[in-house]
């Protein structure tokens, strides 16, 4: 198990929240080259309305506004075949009612401009979290000394992948999380969140398990964020073929809140 946190600067956040999934549209092509297309979405476990949203990259300091394609071919499908054409809405937004089911892997295709990118997610089965619980530190003069753990248990003889968001007094912590089970396989496990909080602060934590292609995606995005990488900037290990920069990420998750105590 190899976790990982690193602060998303807000210097990347450049299109604001990303739908429905409250993240932030990163763009970190640094590098002046050929504009590309960034295809993002995430498909959550279950009934709700599924979003894409797919536009161009642009020169890191550049102040052109952002290119949208508002006239791509966006079909989701399920490894049964039944598939769904998504509606464009605007700002290369486009959208569908689903019912994703946990154990399927999905297929994202986009064609756009005579280029055909194609994506695959498998949506993992949810691992439910159990309790949330605290533990004072010793911290003399800071109010933030409250660690919070997760608790959950760990599917058996199954690789499982992990990303957690935290809302602490309905602000979403800006914070990138992820881990797999490579060393607590099928084991009760209590995982500390990276920050501190002080008594009172009211979390929402989700816990998401996601699949290996986009625990790569996290990995490999993580170092550029932060600049802690010996090579050029570049882009992180999307799953998308053609050429796209961006992912398409399948997940289920669980949700539970309390107040540190």
């Amino acid at each position: 198990m190899s976790p990982k946190s690193i602060s998303l600067p807000v210097i990347f956040a450049l299109l604001g929240l990303l739908l429905s999934s409250c993240e932030k549209v990163i763009d970190v092509d640094l590098n002046s080259a050929d504009p590309k297309t960034v295809i993002e979405a995430n498909l959550a476990e279950g009934q709700h309305t599924f979003h894409v949203r797919v536009y161009q990259t642009k020169d890191y300091f550049s102040d052109a506004p952002t290119v949208y394609f508002d006239n791509a071919s966006v079909t989701l499908s399920d490894e049964e075949g039944v598939s769904i054409s998504l509606t464009p809405v605007g700002e290369g937004r486009y959208e569908a009612p689903v019912n994703a089911v946990a154990g399927k892997t999905y297929t994202l295709q986009v064609i756009n401009d005579g280029e055909t990118f194609t994506a695959k997610s498998m949506l993992p089965e949810v691992v439910e979290l159990k309790q949330l619980s605290y533990k004072e530190i010793d911290l003399p003069g800071e109010e933030n000394n409250q660690e919070v753990y997760l608790h959950f248990d760990d599917k058996a003889d199954v690789h499982n992948y992990y990303r957690v968001l935290v809302m602490s007094n309905d602000s979403l912590e800006q914070d990138l999380q992820y881990f797999d089970d490579k060393y607590i396989d099928g084991n009760d496990v209590q995982w500390s969140l990276i920050n501190l909080y002080n008594k009172g602060i009211h979390l929402d934590v989700e816990l998401r398990s996601i699949d290996a292609a986009a625990y790569r995606y996290y990995h490999t995005l993580a170092p550029i964020l932060s600049g802690n990488t010996d090579t050029a900037p570049g882009n992180p290990d999307g799953n998308w073929s053609g050429g796209a920069l961006g992912y398409f990420i399948a997940y289920s998750s669980s949700r539970m809140g309390g107040v540190v105590e």
